[in-house]
């Protein structure tokens, strides 16, 4: 009996030392005690690289996980702009029921960090400028594609991001009541250490703040924000014209396209484009000189931006408006002159009357991937057309149909001109003007199909005798002319991602409906005998995915998005 009890214990404290847990906490922090780091994320893996264990720190740099005692662990610490950590804890370490502590000591990778304070432009009553809260922040990595932050309604007048070497950032800034502020920033491109359009004061010079081999930094900066006031001009500079021109010169055209962005980060308001000449030459002539140039920079603001012609005016101020003393009669500078030819911006109005009353504002982030599909070279992605198989059929039944029509009228008010026994110039003309009316009919039947269809029309008619029958010649095909293009075999070294919109068990025929539909289509004949239809070129799976949902999926749900190596799906 006293054995079968001490087994029985023996059987409860094995059981007991195996049930306890031994506990693992620790901080993460960045090298040389810069500061701990919050939301680091912490995977535990066991010797053969399974998953046991997994969290983050919290803003003091803390974790803590539980785990078996008596094993081998490795632990891994992520976190973005961080180099990954690794810390190993040995089995004899892990005693059951005790705590184990570790230091994760993390090293930032190359980069900087951008550490903004926002203000207001102006100074208030009391000689200080106001600090802005309450603001959007997003910041967009042009080179990766994707969003860094962004953050809605900030409550801090403060924020940091750190920009990575060798990457190009956009920041967008938007509060009601303010231009919205677009800052770019480039990293270790092209030589420039880094470079930034559109950011205020930096505190203290760049240089002064990058380590050794400017690997890294941070950066201070005051980034301040113009209040919109109706009817306040802003001067835009560096827009320039050569002498007694009005010509959009191609500097001047670089910073009219920084002024189609002002005006597509602020949807909401009505501007006027003022320019302004010095007070040399005569008055009359130097308001009609800038009347021109006002309104050949609204042109291509409208025509480039392909901003709306209600939003933007034109005047012409001469001489009106000077900035300094600089009047007729009075000697200055050239540098002075130069004060006032000027080309300036104000807001008159807003699109929707309450100027809090914003157009839904676009991310950053949208904005971002609408600009690369207008700017994107689709190669072999070139839309011809949007419709589907049953929208083009009924399209080309009703252009038949017209032509039939037509070709009825015609006959018959060449029989009502015979009954008459008119002259024979006289029926030839009309024939004549009947034909030219087909051929402009003709000629947006065309448009339907992405190519030029020829239809031709001689310029001397033949002379049309009566006769006792006529045999009806049997007519072409609207679509006689079109020039199918069919599909090209997939290259058999393409690396890339396409999108497979379209399956058939059979190779289609060049003249099937979907290259009336697209133009430069890809096949590839699959294992299992199928042959897929593909469109597209794109370097990454964002472009990709991102042309499938907004483009291609409304029209063809089940399309996809495949990743080719070397010309073989992945």
């Amino acid at each position: 009996m006293k054995k079968y009890i001490l087994f029985i214990f023996l059987l409860c404290t094995i059981h007991f030392s195996f049930a306890q847990k031994v506990t693992i906490e620790g901080y993460a922090f960045e090298e040389d005690n810069r500061g701990f780091l919050n939301e680091v994320a912490i995977t535990v893996y066991s010797s053969i690289n399974a998953i046991k264990a997994e969290t983050t720190t919290n803003k003091e740099g803390f974790f803590s996980v539980e785990l078996n005692p008596n094993e081998e662990y490795k632990i891994k610490a992520t976190k973005d702009i961080f180099e990954n950590t690794f810390v190993e804890v040995k089995a004899d370490e892990l005693k059951a029921g005790k705590t184990h502590y570790v230091k994760i000591e993390m090293k930032r990778k190359p980069g900087y960090l951008f550490d903004v304070t926002l203000a207001e432009s102006e100074l208030n009553e009391e000689g200080y400028k106001n600090a802005i809260a309450g603001a959007s922040i997003e910041v967009y990595n042009n080179t990766r594609n994707e969003e860094v932050i962004n953050l809605q309604d900030y409550k801090d007048p403060n924020f940091q991001v750190t920009f990575e070497q060798g990457n190009h950032y956009t920041v967008m800034i938007r509060k009601k009541g303010f231009f919205t502020k677009r800052m770019e920033a480039h990293v270790n491109i092209d030589g420039c250490i880094l470079c930034f359009e559109g950011v205020g004061q930096v505190m203290p010079d760049i240089s002064d703040n990058l380590t050794e081999g400017h690997t890294m930094g941070t950066l201070l900066a005051n980034v301040e924000m113009d209040r919109v006031k109706v009817n306040k001009e802003i001067a835009v500079e560096n827009i320039y014209y050569d002498y007694n021109e009005w010509n959009i010169r191609e500097d001047a055209s670089l910073e009219l396209d920084k002024l189609i962005t002002i005006l597509k980060d602020n949807p909401n308001f009505i501007i006027e484009l003022g320019s302004h000449t010095d007070s040399r030459g005569k008055d009359p002539y130097n308001l009609s000189l800038s009347k021109k140039r006002a309104r050949a920079a609204v042109e291509y603001i409208v025509t480039n931006g392909k901003i709306p012609r209600s939003r933007i005016s034109a005047r012409g101020y001469g001489e009106t408006k000077l900035t300094n003393k600089c009047a007729n009669g009075i000697e200055c500078s050239e540098e002075e002159h130069q004060l006032n030819r000027r080309t300036t911006i104000k807001v008159t109005g807003f699109v929707n009357e309450d100027e809090s009353i914003v157009e839904e504002d676009k991310s950053l982030k949208d904005i971002r991937f609408e600009k690369e599909l207008d700017n994107f070279d689709f190669d072999d992605a070139e839309v011809v057309e949007m419709t589907n198989d049953d929208e083009i059929a009924a399209e080309i039944a009703r252009d038949l149909e017209r032509q039939k029509q037509r070709e009825i009228e015609r006959k018959k008010r060449l029989e009502e001109l015979q009954n008459k026994n008119n002259p024979k110039e006289e029926i030839k003309k009309e024939n004549i003007e009947i034909k030219e009316e087909e051929l402009n009919d003709n000629s947006s039947i065309a448009g339907a199909f992405g190519e030029d269809i020829e239809v031709k029309i001689s310029e001397k008619e033949e002379e049309i005798e009566p006769k006792k029958e006529e045999v009806e010649k049997p007519k072409k095909s609207i679509t006689d002319n079109y020039i199918p293009k069919g599909a090209k075999k997939l290259a058999d070294d393409y690396n890339g991602f396409m999108i497979e919109f379209f399956n058939s068990g059979i190779e289609l025929s060049p003249d099937h409906s979907i290259f009336k539909q697209y133009g430069k289509v890809k096949y590839e004949q699959k294992e299992d005998g199928d042959f897929a239809y593909l469109i597209g070129g794109f370097d990454t799976e964002k472009e990709a995915n991102g042309y499938l949902e907004k483009i291609i999926q409304p029209r063809f749900p089940t399309a996809k998005v495949i990743e080719y190596e070397n010309g073989k799906r992945k």
